[in-house]
């Protein structure tokens, strides 16, 4: 497996790990600022691994 395919199945992950946050945040009634900190963290760090994907990919 290439290390572009690593990034981007990384990515994909964090960005479902991320959703899959605010859904049990919403169903337990309980969507705080710690939830949000978090969820932005995954998806920030999401956005980096599918960038550099991107990038090995053009690079090869």
């Amino acid at each position: 497996m290439s290390e572009a395919n690593k990034h981007l199945g990384a990515g994909l992950i964090f960005i479902a790990v991320g959703i899959g946050m605010i859904i049990l945040a919403l169903v337990q009634h309980a969507l705080e600022f710690k939830y949000l900190i978090g969820v932005v963290a995954l998806w920030i760090l999401a956005i980096y691994l599918l960038q550099s994907s991107v990038r090995l990919r053009r690079e090869k």
